[in-house]
């Protein structure tokens, strides 16, 4: 490979590459700490749809009735809603001549349930990019990216705070060397060369998934409490699928809904062409797939996270709340492939011991989240229990792993005002 391309060594530059990446490392410079990425007042339809295309069966995030009459006094905004991806730079494509990105993971720690009517405004802490070039694959500059902000409500209380990583990589044809023509994402030909076959469910296999569907528990006003978890225990599983084109635009829609007309857009970094000669928007594939080989439309890196912590609040009841998120998945790109993604969470159950995530989900799978508890203990005046979950496909392909940790109420707390109806937790 380094016959065709470029090789390059960490840090080091030519001068116009060096002028490049300092004008950009003084763009994202020039936002100074406490700027506000965002400043957005939760309505109660919208929260009210996240909710539903992601966890419609909990009535704390779906009903406001029922949400007036539970411990908090009001529906929940659903986890991640105000989580908006991703925070990181982006590096432009046109440092290179092949152009590779993808999400590594993030953390989310709250502070405090987000209710609709909230007013929320996310206030730059950090963004970076630093070079990681390796020695064993020096025709791809490789670059780790880096970004985080603090969420404030309108009472000036924080809320959250919120980091996320990623990758941007590099690769430049050697000069007098024979160039295919440009396409900005013609790397996607790559991914759907390595690509599985799309997975065909089996009818063994759905009557495995009518079986788990019933068998979904939703605590609700059946408090869990701190002293009733033990080490070990394992959590309700719960399954999501089979995952069709339309089930990725109900979750992710919304992303194209809110994009400005194409003839605006065609001057962004978000651009590629499909086999048809149109333009479209980099996370086209999943919607779509690769339309030049047939591959069906892959997640988002957090698609399959956002099924998992269906799982954790089924768990943890109405009265639990979500403390901290950390969450890992695979690369989309196979020169990206990362040989310990969510390792060290994988690492906590015996059953996954060993085990990596291996990719993204894409259309066709079915998603099954699981999880044990593999710490309780006391944080002050909090009573925390540490869970690792993971999805996996019918294939027990693991496509997510999360390291997740909830507060419970003890039994000596107080529980509901009053009780919500039995037909409204069903």
């Amino acid at each position: 490979m380094s016959e065709t391309f470029q090789t390059f060594v960490r840090g080091v530059y030519p001068d116009q590459d060096l002028q490049f990446l300092e004008k950009l490392r003084k763009r994202y410079d020039g936002l100074p700490r406490g700027t506000v990425f965002f400043h957005q007042k939760l309505e109660l339809g919208q929260v009210q749809t996240y909710a539903r295309a992601w966890n419609p069966y909990d009535p704390l995030y779906n009903s406001e009735r029922y949400g007036k009459r539970s411990f908090w006094g009001s529906m929940l905004a659903y986890p991640f809603y105000t989580l908006h991806q991703p925070l990181y730079p982006r590096i432009p494509r046109t440092f290179g001549d092949k152009h590779y990105f993808g999400n590594s993971g993030g953390e989310v720690e709250y502070f405090q349930p987000i209710h609709p009517g909230d007013t929320i405004s996310a206030i730059k802490e950090e963004q970076s990019f630093i070079d990681v070039t390796s020695e064993g694959r020096p025709e791809l500059r490789v670059f780790d990216l880096s970004g985080a902000c603090l969420q404030y409500n309108q009472h000036g209380d924080l809320v959250c705070k919120y980091h996320t990583t990623g990758k941007n990589a590099f690769m430049r044809y050697r000069t007098g060397m024979p160039q295919p023509v440009p396409s900005p994402f013609s790397v996607n030909a790559e991914w759907a060369a390595a690509a599985p076959p799309t997975h065909v469910t089996t009818p063994e296999e759905w009557a495995l998934i009518q079986e788990l569907w019933p068998a979904e528990e939703i605590r609700g006003g059946n408090t869990r409490y701190w002293e009733d978890v033990q080490v070990g225990d394992r959590i309700p599983p719960v399954c999501t699928g089979p995952i069709s084109e339309l089930d990725m635009f109900q979750l992710h829609g919304d992303d194209i809904l809110r994009q400005p007309p194409l003839r605006q857009r065609m001057g962004e970094d978000v651009q590629m062409q499909d086999h048809y000669g149109m333009w479209q928007p980099t996370f086209y594939p999943c919607f779509a797939g690769h339309p030049d080989s047939g591959v069906r439309a892959c997640f988002y890196s957090w698609t399959a996270r956002n099924f998992a912590i269906r799982a954790v609040t089924n768990y943890m009841s109405d009265m639990g709340e979500i403390r901290r998120i950390r969450w890992r998945a695979q690369q989309l790109y196979p020169m990206l492939y990362d040989p310990d993604a969510g390792r060290e969470i994988l690492e906590l159950l015996p059953e996954t011991r060993g085990r990596i995530c291996q990719r993204l989900g894409q259309v066709g799978d079915t998603c099954i989240c699981r999880g044990a508890v593999v710490e309780k203990n006391l944080a002050g005046t909090e009573r925390q229990v540490r869970l690792a979950v993971w999805v996996e496909t019918l294939d027990h392909v693991i496509l997510q792993a999360l390291d997740v940790t909830i507060c419970l109420p003890s039994r000596g707390q107080n529980r509901y005002p009053s009780q919500p109806d039995k037909e409204e937790s069903a």
